[in-house]
């Protein structure tokens, strides 16, 4: 290591990390080659994160809000931590657009049209009514979904 070297009296570059004897030869490792490393095991490590194959279960619901600031029809995926802790709430109209066309193909409620995505949180909300919110219904459906791909596998039967 980098410290030996200079208890033992030499003076090793600034980027030279350790010397690395492996039999007969030597190599030196620099910083710039550990910190490679590093980024490498850290990106692995975030992909399995990110990319789990792993199904989670998720609540898929629609809601009215009546409301002069942002109101009108809103769809969400909500779902719940580990061991009873605070979930994640996802806002699909605003910070998941690509999950509309997921919900439009696997909720074929609506058909094909300028205003295609406001008449399916309508229809959606109306066929899968669970409570009510400002005089209108709210929609909901549990779905599993592995959180990262468009494939969602709804968990409970066909609407009304």
């Amino acid at each position: 290591m980098r410290s030996a070297l200079v208890h033992w009296g030499h003076n090793p570059a600034p980027d030279v990390h350790s010397i690395v004897r492996d039999g007969r030869n030597r190599r030196v490792v620099t910083w710039g080659d550990v910190m490679e490393e590093r980024r490498k095991r850290q990106a692995e490590r975030l992909r399995r994160i990110r990319y789990s194959d792993s199904l989670r279960a998720y609540k898929l619901w629609v809601a009215y809000f009546d409301q002069p600031l942002m109101g009108g029809w809103h769809a969400f995926l909500e779902t719940y931590g580990n061991f009873g802790l605070s979930g994640q709430r996802v806002w699909i109209n605003r910070d998941m657009q690509r999950m509309k066309s997921v919900l439009l193909e696997t909720f074929p409620l609506a058909e094909p049209g300028a205003d295609q995505w406001q008449r399916w949180l309508q229809a959606f909300a109306w066929a899968y009514e669970r409570r009510w919110q400002d005089r209108w219904p709210v929609g909901v459906v549990y779905v599993w979904w592995n959180g990262h791909d468009s494939r969602l596998r709804i968990a409970q039967p066909t609407p009304k």
